[in-house]
């Protein structure tokens, strides 16, 4: 892989309850270096059925999961904006 590759922070969302996938993706991005993110589970956290039930009544309907899945992304957005990160990688 170039150089360019390299200098890039990588972040893989993963499911804590998932290491099989969290597996896989290692086998994938052999030989970079990535930090593992902890993503919001929608099947276990009663905050985000609550939040989905609001959301629902205003927007369209949203799935637990599929919401939990924008604030895993918001979550590791904003711990990259924390770290001053100009870029980074966004892996699921």
């Amino acid at each position: 892989m170039g150089s360019l590759f390299r200098k890039i922070p990588i972040f893989v969302i993963n499911l804590d309850r998932r290491r099989d996938r969290m597996e896989a993706m290692h086998r994938r991005l052999k030989g970079l270096s990535y930090e593992r993110f902890s993503a919001v589970d929608g099947a276990r956290c009663s905050l985000v059925k609550e939040q989905v039930e609001s959301f629902n009544n205003t927007v369209y309907p949203m799935s637990p999961n599929e919401f939990a899945c924008i604030l895993s992304h918001l979550k590791l957005c904003e711990h990259i904006i924390k770290a001053g990160l100009p870029y980074a990688c966004i892996l699921e």
